[in-house]
């Protein structure tokens, strides 16, 4: 396929092998001289080309085909250079504005959670491996945890395997330090090893 945009639509033509019937008496002096250089100087006759490559309507979008736009989300998505594929797709990408580029961004990037317009690509693919997982999305489901607060939590399990309360627990580990550097509050401890990890 070949794909072309046309003010704000793109023109897909299917590009196929075919075979092409040239009529003789349709093709200009320069194309029957071609003709003969290959066929021989007395060629006079239409003839069947049959591997030319022929471009047929392939409709018209608001939006690049499928194909193109799973490439696109894809190399956005495994964190590829957004501004060296605007160099490559857009048509004029040097006068594309900071404000259009931030879109660009917000658009892979965006968390309605951090006051985008909407969720960008990559929450998007998350919420969907979470469903594809077994879990469930919901709006304003906390991030998950640390390596830092995975280990406590961890921790806080064998402890309380071992009888000690909550409490006990924050004095014990008081200086364990969360990562704006202040020690778990009993609060901390309580969700933390509510989840049951070990």
């Amino acid at each position: 396929m070949d794909e072309d945009l046309r003010g704000r639509q793109f023109v897909r033509r299917d590009v196929e092998t075919a075979s092409v019937l040239f009529p003789w008496e349709l093709m200009s002096e320069e194309g029957r001289a071609a003709i003969r250089k290959q066929r021989g100087p007395d060629f006079d006759e239409d003839f069947w080309e049959p591997n030319s490559l022929v471009k047929l309507p392939g409709g018209v979008s608001l939006w690049p085909s499928e194909t193109e736009a799973i490439h696109v989300g894809m190399y956005a998505l495994a964190d590829g250079n957004i501004d060296a594929l605007l160099d490559l797709l857009h048509p004029d990408s040097a006068p594309v504005s900071a404000e259009a580029r931030e879109e660009i961004r917000q658009c892979v990037e965006g968390s309605r959670g951090d006051g985008a317009k909407r969720d960008g690509l990559k929450v998007l693919a998350r919420q969907l491996a979470t469903w594809i997982r077994g879990s469930e999305v919901r709006p304003g489901r906390p991030p998950g945890l640390s390596k830092a607060d995975h280990a406590f939590a961890c921790r806080i399990t064998h402890y309380r395997k071992q009888g000690l309360t909550d409490e006990e627990i924050a004095r014990k580990e008081s200086h364990r330090k969360k990562y704006e550097d202040t020690s778990y509050s009993t609060k901390d401890v309580t969700k933390l090893g509510d989840l049951g990890l070990s």
